[in-house]
């Protein structure tokens, strides 16, 4: 099973529900660990050419809503997805 990222796309003036997306007991799109390593990687590698892109571009980006407390690490996480590590 691979992800896709369609299924987490929310159109222009399109309503969210949130109880209607996937929760905590979601069934996982990997069966190992070595699986998930070999999906994120592959996952990585998709987004940093499409970011390459878009930097090309320079006419596009791509907006992050990133909420939490104040001094709830948020700069960190952050800076730990975009690296994709």
């Amino acid at each position: 099973m691979t992800l896709n990222p369609k299924d987490f796309r929310i159109g222009d003036g399109a309503a969210v529900d949130s109880r209607q997306m996937a929760g905590p007991a979601s069934k996982p799109a990997y069966q190992t660990k070595a699986h998930y390593r070999r999906l994120l990687a592959e996952h990585v590698a998709r987004l940093s050419a499409q970011q390459q892109l878009l930097y090309a571009s320079n006419r596009y980006a791509v907006p992050l809503d990133i909420s939490g407390h104040v001094g709830g690490r948020k700069d960190g996480i952050i800076k730990h997805v975009m690296s994709g590590r």
